[in-house]
């Protein structure tokens, strides 16, 4: 039985027929027909795409221009919420577990102040939430 395989990768077919020398068994004959072709017009499709590759750039630099500056007032925000200490979630757990520990009223509020965060325990507060679910039950951070 004869394989022919026809591979236009040069580097690859070397390799192979190198991989072939190397097993040298001579029982198994291996032919390897290499043959690359390169387009004509390989020049003008590499043009277009570099082409087209520009237009998205320009598109995307002009769409970066256009798009208006913060105002000062989210640059402050963003500031101060960043400037903000971040709350553990250990320690609202403490807090919330020491208040719910007065009785069924303070349980109740905990509950609910989780219903208006749109969570159902502790962990599906997001931790940017924290001081904000403190404060819902009374609490300071």
């Amino acid at each position: 039985m004869q394989i022919s395989v026809e591979i236009k990768a040069p580097d690859l077919a070397n390799a192979i027929q190198a991989l072939a020398e190397a097993l040298n068994n001579s029982s198994k004959t291996v032919t390897l027909n290499t043959h690359v072709s390169i387009p004509e017009n390989v020049d003008e499709q590499v043009e277009k795409v570099a082409e087209k590759i520009e237009k998205t750039l320009v598109k995307d630099e002009k769409k970066e221009a256009d798009k208006p500056a913060e105002t000062e007032a989210k640059q402050e925000t963003k500031k101060e919420e960043s400037e903000a200490p971040v709350i553990s979630l250990e320690v609202v757990r403490g807090k919330l577990a020491e208040f719910s520990a007065q009785g069924k009223p303070q349980q109740m509020e905990v509950r609910k102040a989780l219903d208006q965060l749109g969570a159902k325990k502790l962990t599906d507060v997001d931790p940017k939430d924290y001081k904000q679910l403190l404060e819902l039950v009374g609490l300071s951070v």
